[in-house]
């Protein structure tokens, strides 16, 4: 038996602000974000897995970046057994123009990879697959979807896990 913790949508922003969100709440988001991994963190999960969009700066923005440093400060305390699942503030959105992040590209994708690791991996824990997933790329048409089609078909087929857990951001309406 094991237990492992679930977070998502932390939103952490550039530690001076940023004018990225017209929201007032997500001023609060950074304190947020320390408070929930002060409460993971109490419960000493065997791992945790953070479904997406760890922050707000939309990756095309000038404060992704120093977002990007906030919020690896501020999951320290979950680290080394932290999973990250590229969310469409972290990596863009399907190609659509109702939705707020430019599409997922390339750029996008290696600009997430080279701040959060990889946008698809797997991991066994005690008999389980755990399998994560860039759902950004999922009927994109881009190269990378072969690619991550190609490499989950193939984990799939030689895993011998006795389950199988998919980790993706869920974006219902793209």
């Amino acid at each position: 038996m094991f237990k492992f913790a679930v977070i998502t949508d932390t939103h952490i922003r550039a530690p001076d602000g940023d004018l990225s969100s017209p929201f007032p709440v997500n001023e609060k988001a950074n304190a947020r974000a320390r408070y929930a991994c002060q409460l993971i963190q109490a419960q000493t999960p065997d791992f945790t897995v953070h479904l997406g969009d760890m922050v707000h700066p939309l990756p095309h923005m000038n404060a992704y970046q120093d977002a990007v440093a906030e919020a690896h400060e501020i999951f320290k305390p979950l680290k080394p057994n932290l999973y990250f699942v590229p969310g469409n503030h972290d990596i863009g959105d399907k190609p659509s123009p109702g939705m707020p992040a430019k599409a997922a590209s390339t750029e996008s994708v290696s600009l997430y990879e080279s701040s959060f690791g990889p946008g698809w991996q797997s991991f066994t824990h005690q008999g389980v697959l755990f399998v994560v997933i860039n759902s950004s790329l999922v009927n994109s048409g881009t190269e990378q979807e072969a690619e991550q089609q190609s490499w989950l078909e193939q984990t799939l087929r030689d895993s011998n896990a006795k389950f199988v857990l998919a980790s993706f951001a869920a974006l219902p309406l793209a």
